[in-house]
């Protein structure tokens, strides 16, 4: 192989790597790996059909943040979305992340029904999570998958940012 088609095979392969397994979201974002990557220690499913209380609709959710005074989980998705589904039944089924989730307000959006809150936040990926004051400014985004594990963790750190903020 001379060395004219070897930096093209690298140049190629590299491309496709790229491509294939990471999404770019614009703006200063990293790229985000969007492919489950397991943690040492395994998240266990909530007993007993415990499950996230989800809103439905972004301005109930509003709603409910500020009279419960809750900062608002939102996680953008769409019904064709394959890393979402991945999510909706390898995360958010997971004790740790549902116990994280009872000091939010949780709120699924579609980002294709309602783009225009997609837009407001600047989502050009699914998923995308986005951790809120109950006034809806960010105080995080994340783009692409999150295990149970990480999920929870971004779920507490943001909690205690949020309350310094307040």
């Amino acid at each position: 192989m001379n060395r004219s088609h070897a930096l093209i095979t690298s140049v190629f392969f590299a491309s496709l790597a790229a491509a294939v397994g990471f999404a770019s979201f614009g703006g200063n974002s990293k790229p985000t790996m969007l492919v489950p990557v397991s943690s040492d220690v395994p998240a266990q499913k909530a007993p007993g059909g415990t499950k996230i209380a989800w809103e439905t609709s972004f301005e109930n959710a509003m709603t409910r943040a500020k009279k419960e005074n809750k900062p608002i989980f939102i996680n953008f998705s769409t019904d064709w979305c394959g890393v979402c589904k991945q999510m909706d039944e390898n995360v958010y089924p997971m004790q740790n992340v549902v116990e994280a989730s009872q000091k939010w307000v949780m709120v699924k959006i579609d980002g294709d029904k309602r783009a225009d809150v997609a837009r407001a936040y600047g989502v050009t990926g699914f998923p995308t999570l986005v951790f809120a004051h109950n006034s809806g400014k960010p105080l995080e985004m994340i783009p692409g998958y999150a295990d149970p594990n990480e999920l929870s963790q971004l779920l507490e750190t943001n909690f205690e940012k949020n309350a310094k903020a307040s």
